[in-house]
C-alpha cells in the first residue's frame, strides 16, 4: 500500500502541469531591418481560456526605435478603455474589452515603428493583466513575451552595373 501511495505522488509530481493563461507577444514579418527603415509590429494574445479583457504596457527602447503608428482597426478588442498610445516617450499603454470573450491567438493592434539607430535591444512587456470571461472578473496569468530586435546598417550590393 506504501508503494502504490509512493507511485502516485511521484506520478503527480513528474506529470506536467495543464497550466492555463495567456501570452501576449510581438511579430513582424521582417528577418532583417535596417537602419531608417520602418516596418509594422502586430502585438498579439494567444490564450486557451477565453478571456475577455486585457491591459498592459509596451516598453520600445528609444535609443533604437522610433513609433511612428498605432493601428487597432482590425483588433479583436471591442471596446478601448484606454486606446493604445504613446503615453510617454515610447511607451504604449492599453486597456480593452471584449464582450463574449475570446480565444486562441488574435491581434491587438499594430505598432509601425522606425529603426534610428543601429544595434539591439528589447521591446518588453510591463504591467500586463488579463481576465477571463466567466462572469466573475478572475484574473488570469497573462505572460509578456519579450522581443529582441537588431537594427543593422544595411550596405549596398554592387554589381558589374553598379549599386542596387
Amino acid at each position: 500500500m506504501k508503494i502504490l501511495k509512493f507511485l502516485s505522488l511521484i506520478t503527480l509530481l513528474i506529470a506536467p502541469a495543464n497550466v492555463l493563461g495567456a501570452e501576449i507577444s510581438l511579430q513582424t514579418s521582417r528577418s532583417a531591418i535596417g537602419l531608417n527603415d520602418q516596418f509594422i509590429v502586430n502585438v498579439v494574445v494567444d490564450t486557451e481560456e477565453s478571456i475577455n479583457a486585457i491591459e498592459g504596457q509596451i516598453e520600445i527602447p528609444s535609443s533604437i526605435l522610433r513609433v511612428i503608428n498605432i493601428l487597432d482597426g482590425d483588433s479583436i478588442i471591442n471596446f478601448w478603455v484606454e486606446k493604445p498610445t504613446e503615453t510617454s516617450a515610447n511607451t504604449i499603454t492599453f486597456s480593452g474589452i471584449t464582450p463574449g470573450g475570446f480565444k486562441g491567438n488574435n491581434k491587438l493592434f499594430s505598432l509601425t515603428l522606425e529603426a534610428t539607430t543601429s544595434g539591439s535591444d528589447i521591446i518588453s512587456f510591463k504591467n500586463t493583466a488579463a481576465l477571463l470571461h466567466d462572469g466573475l472578473g478572475t484574473k488570469t496569468s497573462l505572460t509578456g513575451k519579450d522581443f529582441i530586435i537588431s537594427i543593422y546598417v544595411l550596405l549596398p550590393i554592387f554589381s558589374k552595373t553598379g549599386f542596387k
